[in-house]
């Protein structure tokens, strides 16, 4: 066993013939001391698995502490609030209504002078949508969360991948990113290096393979959007941001050039 970074863990198991590292976020690696390959096929298959389990754990205890979140009771009654205010107000009041909400007075930013006319600004119903089957997900988390058995659960997503030699299976899921080993009795004639790199390999696509499942798992609990679904709507919504930003900077040219004409010949200008 060896110290490593928050996330991290690399354990041995007691007999010294199976390692494996896990970084958390990452496919772990297996490494296989000589003498390994005269394990039992399924004795070698369980001895990698319950190191591979043991090490996730011990990576997940060292891990920093996620920061306090509040709890569903909070997040329903606050979505619930913007819901209500969206719907009741115009943008700007309701996002002033929110801010006064969470900010002392004396801690607020003083209004910002300048253009003062009406403004246009609109949510698109996308947004809206969302904030309210958000607000009935977590209502129905709140009163039976995923995990928790009865006629509805969905069974979580396993990932499993088998080698191009057929030798080695391995299964993933969301807890364990090695959950299940099988080696056929011909795994160990290549040796205890090239073994552990076929485990390792085969631990990837594993973990590839859950992940190309987990947005049809969200869309079957109810959630709209899945982690793919997340990363392609944020680098959209960058592009869009770089957009923006390129048309207000036009847009403010274009205003400085009306100044400048209007300034040199009023309005015939």
């Amino acid at each position: 066993m060896s110290e490593n970074t928050p996330g991290e863990r690399s354990l041995t198991s007691a007999c010294g013939r199976v390692t494996v590292t896990v970084t958390l976020g990452a496919p772990p690696k297996v490494e296989l001391s000589p003498g390994a390959e005269r394990m039992f096929s399924q004795d070698l298959a369980d001895l990698v698995t319950h190191t591979a389990i043991a090490a996730t754990d011990a990576a997940l205890a060292e891990a920093p502490e996620p920061a306090a979140a509040p709890s569903i009771e909070d997040s329903i009654a606050e979505l619930t609030g913007l819901r209500d205010d969206l719907q009741q107000h115009d943008l700007a009041t309701a996002l002033e209504r929110r801010r006064s909400a969470f900010s002392p007075a004396e801690d607020r930013p003083a209004p910002q002078e300048g253009f003062t006319g009406p403004t246009k600004l609109e949510l698109h119903p996308a947004v809206m949508e969302t904030i309210e089957a958000s607000i009935k997900l977590l209502e129905r988390f709140n009163t039976a969360p995923p995990g928790g058995g009865g006629k509805d659960e969905v069974e979580p997503p396993v990932g499993k991948a088998t080698n191009e030699a057929r030798t080695v299976t391995i299964e993933s899921t969301l807890d364990q990113p090695i959950v299940s080993v099988w080696l056929s009795k011909r795994a160990s004639e290549i040796g205890p290096k090239a073994l552990g790199v076929e485990l390792t390999e085969t631990a990837a696509a594993a973990a590839a393979d859950l992940a190309g499942k987990q947005n049809g798992y969200f869309t079957d609990l109810g959630i709209p959007l899945g982690p793919d679904d997340i990363g392609l709507i944020a680098d959209e919504n960058r592009a869009r941001g770089d957009q923006a930003i390129e048309d207000i900077e036009h847009i403010d040219r274009q205003r400085e050039e009306l100044e400048r004409r209007f300034n040199e010949g009023g309005f015939r200008a």
